[in-house]
């Protein structure tokens, strides 16, 4: 039995994303090229309403806000 050192695990580790990273940005840009508009704005509508049930957006703009405090500078 072989034991790889830490050193060597990263290495190694290393050179597989490195090699993985070329193919997964060809097949993601493969991906984009062949893409259907629609298929991709449902995607990216499904996105941002998942980021914004988790993060939503304020419910004021904070003009009013910054109106008060300028008001108060007069």
């Amino acid at each position: 039995m072989v034991i790889m050192s830490d050193a060597n695990k990263e290495k190694k580790w290393l050179t597989a994303w490195q090699q993985a990273a070329s193919v997964l940005q060809d097949e993601r840009t493969g991906m984009i090229r062949r893409g259907d508009a629609r298929e991709l704005l449902r995607i990216t509508t499904g996105l941002l309403q998942a980021y914004y049930k988790k993060n939503p957006m304020p419910t004021n703009s904070g003009l009013v806000e910054q109106q008060k405090l300028f008001r108060k500078l007069e």
